[in-house]
């Protein structure tokens, strides 16, 4: 009796990188065009009580409409290209203190990849510790939110800057 199976084989490279307070992050194979198959995570955390600050100096991504081929993905959000509309920000600032970026390829084409640093900073906007029943807690609540929403507001128009929560 013979039996008749099949033959897997995976291939690409897994690659987690943790980095602290501050640093650079590039693509695998920097400078030169990343490999096809990869999936890396790249986790940055902050000094405690700071958010992240992002800021690219280099974004040669392979440009898809949805960003469905080679992708970095930051706080959910896919980007590709060569300084599109899919690509990130020159800077991107994220409201937190710590976040994980996905970078994956697909097999088939390569670009040069991305550059960045990154740093810890002071939270540009300040949080109030009083409590939200009080009418002082609430107002500082909605001046806090309108300080956002004005900052987006600015970074659209100015189209420099970028910022997640």
């Amino acid at each position: 009796m013979e039996k008749r199976g099949f033959h897997l084989r995976i291939e690409g490279i897994k690659n987690d990188k943790i980095q602290y307070s501050s640093g650079t992050v590039t693509s695998p194979g920097w400078p030169e065009n990343y490999g096809n198959n990869e999936m890396c995570v790249f986790k940055l955390n902050a000094d405690p009580g700071k958010i992240i600050k992002i800021t690219f100096e280099e974004f040669d991504v392979e440009r898809a409409t949805l960003c469905e081929y080679d992708s970095l993905s930051i706080m959910g959000r896919k980007h590709c290209g060569n300084w599109s509309r899919k690509s990130p920000e020159k800077e991107v600032l994220i409201y937190a203190e710590s976040t994980e970026l996905i970078w994956s390829t697909d097999g088939s084409v390569t670009e040069k990849g991305f550059r960045f640093s990154w740093e810890s900073i002071d939270n540009p906007i300040e949080v109030p510790s009083g409590a939200l029943e009080s009418a002082a807690g609430f107002h500082a609540h909605i001046e806090v939110n309108a300080k956002f929403l004005l900052i987006k507001i600015f970074s659209k128009r100015r189209g420099s800057i970028s910022i997640f929560l």
